[in-house]
């Protein structure tokens, strides 16, 4: 893919940071051939993802601006909205979300973006302690992401699944991977306050832990009595092995926990210990917003974890338009049961949101 750089850019040999090697600069205009991926790397000027090339060299991705070619590929609607039929549950159901709100426990959001315009039910909430940003401005693009695949308005494309469902944000992490649990035991604990009662649905966290923590089981099992839904990532293997590394809260399984898969339905290989996931759903190369107006992809168990947060969100709110609730346990056996095996895995399940909402006409 070839994009075009904007100002003067330093070629940083081997690895995503202004302190790797560098041995020669590229001037505004320059057009260089990448492979057309966004990686995570040391954050400059609050933008942490970068470009790379075949021979293994990075470029930060605030001095490039994508070709025309590029923005041809990002088509009006993902290859994985088009799997998951949602366009589909839009139309036949006439369900877009309205009934919902989802809190997104992250890295904040970038809230100025038009395609989040309405989106938010508040104010987002800024937990991280001496924190960077101002607010919740996510310098990770992380959060802003997931909250995309969840909730973006249909503007020029269709990647919010539940475009008029709520956003509420709470920003747990800038750092990179979370050290404890403190930050998102903060979050939960200030959303179990009365004045939330009734107001939140659906709890998504694409981030995890290495190591269990007491009070953070126990805070989510309180969120869970309150009839709220908890979904939630069940990690990334970095070593690409499907390694049985258990990772909270994702691995509580109190919990609906998500694994991602590849469009072929075949596991992806960074899912971390995938025979204790509750539901797959698509993971690599998703494209959704993170600085600007336009999508661009990421890759990981979070973007599997937001769709199926978004999935749940559009059955939340149809369950409601009838007078309806249905609780975490429920939702995580209604997921299941209209699931497809992955390839050459049967115990492995793909989320099927035409499926649940047929059943969901068959209980009526």
């Amino acid at each position: 893919m070839k994009v075009t750089v904007t100002k003067y850019l330093n070629v940083r040999v081997g690895e995503p940071s202004i302190n790797a090697p560098n041995y020669q600069y590229l001037v505004p205009g320059c057009v260089i051939e990448v492979d057309g991926k966004l990686y995570e790397g040391e954050p400059f000027h609050g933008n942490t993802l970068w470009y790379k090339d075949k021979a293994g060299n990075y470029y930060w991705s605030g001095g490039i601006h994508p070709n025309p070619e590029l923005l041809s590929l990002i088509t009006d609607s993902d290859f994985w909205f088009k799997k998951l039929r949602i366009n589909d549950i839009w139309e036949t159901y006439a369900e877009q979300g309205d009934q919902s709100t989802v809190l997104i426990l992250d890295t904040g959001i970038n809230d100025e973006l038009d395609t989040f315009s309405g989106a938010l039910y508040e104010t987002p909430k800024n937990f991280v302690p001496s924190s960077t940003t101002t607010k919740s401005v996510d310098s990770q693009n992380h959060g802003t992401h997931c909250a995309g695949i969840i909730a973006s308005r249909p503007l020029k494309y269709r990647i919010g699944i539940a475009p008029y469902s709520k956003l509420m944000v709470a920003k747990i992490n800038e750092r990179g991977s979370l050290k404890d649990a403190s930050t998102m035991n903060d979050a939960l604990e200030e959303y179990l306050k009365p004045k939330y009662d009734g107001l939140i649905d659906i709890i998504s966290i694409s981030q995890s832990l290495l190591l269990s923590d007491v009070d953070l089981e126990r805070l989510i099992n309180e969120h869970l009595a309150k009839g709220r839904i908890v979904i939630t990532a069940i990690g990334n293997d970095s070593f690409q092995e499907n390694l049985n590394i258990e990772q909270y809260p994702g691995f509580y399984k109190s919990t609906i926990a998500v694994g991602a898969c590849e469009r072929d339905h075949s596991l992806s290989n960074y899912t971390c210990y995938p025979s204790a996931v509750d539901i797959f759903c698509y993971g690599t190369d998703i494209k959704s917003y993170t600085k600007e107006n336009y999508p661009l992809p990421l890759t990981g168990t979070s973007q599997a974890t937001a769709m199926v947060s978004g999935i749940c969100a559009l059955v939340v709110s149809y369950l409601k338009k009838r007078g309806e609730t249905i609780s975490n346990t429920e939702l995580k056996k209604l997921l299941q049961r209209t699931a497809i095996p992955l390839t050459n895995n049967n115990d492995y399940k793909l989320i099927q949101p035409k499926m649940i909402f047929e059943q969901l006409i068959l209980a009526v």
